[in-house]
């Protein structure tokens, strides 16, 4: 540190034109001579103190900057890895609902199959069932043919005997 000017015979002449004796006014002037040059700094000393914090400063931002763009890449890292799992989970969970959708498919595919094959047997009974009443009401049919072909036989019969009545009433015959 450079030392500060302090002009010690200025400062004595002052105090004992204030009316201070000559032996304590040199006493008081050492003391703040030593107490200024000791204490005060000079342009120089902040000149030099003013570089150093320069220098401190640069170095602080220097290291700020690196220190942030290591957490930016540590973020681009950790973000990268977020998405990554993200990914594989979303993939995860499109795998597994692709995979249920298959098995309510085949579950749906199966009841179909079986909703198809009771209807068919159903549809089958109904047939069996209308085919034995289509037989029982041809055989009516055929029956009532018969009966029929025997009333028309009794009709042409009674029909005869009636014009042969007719005809014996009036005298036809």
């Amino acid at each position: 540190m450079a030392t500060a000017v302090f002009d010690t015979l200025k400062a004595s002449d002052a105090l004992i034109d204030a009316g201070v004796e000559p032996k304590q006014a040199r006493v008081i002037v050492a003391t703040m001579r030593d107490a200024v040059t000791e204490n005060v700094a000079t342009k120089a000393d902040l000149a030099e103190l003013g570089a150093a914090l320069k220098d401190d400063i640069g170095a602080v931002r220097t290291e700020l900057k690196d220190d942030i763009g290591a957490v930016r890449t540590e973020l681009k890292d950790d973000i990268g890895a977020v998405r990554t799992e993200l990914k594989d989970e979303l993939g995860a969970v499109r795998t597994e609902l692709k995979d249920e959708l298959g098995a309510v498919r085949t579950e749906l595919k199966d009841e179909l199959g079986a909703v198809r094959t009771e209807l068919k047997d159903e549809l089958g009974a109904v047939r069996t069932e209308l085919k034995d009443e289509l037989g029982a009401v041809k055989a009516d049919v055929a029956a009532l043919k018969a009966e029929m072909s025997i009333l028309k036989w009794v009709l042409g019969f009674i029909a005869l005997i009636l014009v042969a009545m007719t005809a014996r009433v009036y005298g036809i015959l």
